[in-house]
């Protein structure tokens, strides 16, 4: 009997001493993260953000460009509104893209007295002043369309910053001047 006793505490000593070899091989029994997995799990985070922000900055840079298109959409109706309202000398509101600003009286104040001609060049010359502030680089040309009272007003802008992000990384020898086309018949 002492045989069989001794035979089985000799396989569970064996057994034990097998388990504590494991255990040696592969460390103590692991509770946590280790520090591998923390900054791998950082780095993934980290490039996720990094993605969600430049997704953000592009969607901005295209509202910018929207912005601007609506922008110019309604300055051509402004002046097309200008010119209906000044119909008889309509011939006076044509424009060239490299047109100066003219001079002009301010004929909103209330005791001006401006003939059809002044008005024309008030309309020109304010229109414009607010085409240049609100468009950047933006320019104008109206021009006719015979045989009749149709006009067209082209405005052109500069929309270099979102043509820029598009073409990351890449050399860009064109300029991204945008056109709008509005037209009208007066």
């Amino acid at each position: 009997m002492l045989n069989k006793n001794s035979k089985r505490n000799h396989s569970l000593l064996k057994h034990s001493l097998l388990q504590e070899a494991r255990r040696n091989q592969t460390g103590l029994i692991q509770k946590g993260s280790s520090l591998i997995e923390v900054l791998v799990s950082t780095l993934v985070i980290s490039i996720g953000l990094l993605g969600t922000i430049g997704l953000q900055t592009r969607s901005m840079q295209i509202n910018q460009g929207a912005m601007y298109q609506i922008q110019a959409s309604i300055l051509a109706e402004d002046f097309a509104d200008r010119m209906r309202s000044n119909s008889d000398f309509v011939h006076l509101y044509r424009l060239g893209f490299s047109d100066s600003t003219p001079s002009y009286n301010n004929c909103e104040a209330i005791d001006a007295e401006c003939t059809p001609a002044q008005m024309a060049s008030y309309d020109i010359g304010t229109w414009k002043e607010n085409l240049s502030n609100i468009l950047p680089s933006g320019k104008a040309r109206v021009v006719n369309v015979p045989p009749g009272n149709e006009y067209i007003i082209s405005i052109e802008y500069d929309d270099k910053r979102l043509e820029l992000s598009s073409t990351h990384g890449q050399t860009q020898n064109s300029a991204a001047l945008k056109m709008i086309n509005f037209r009208t018949v007066i």
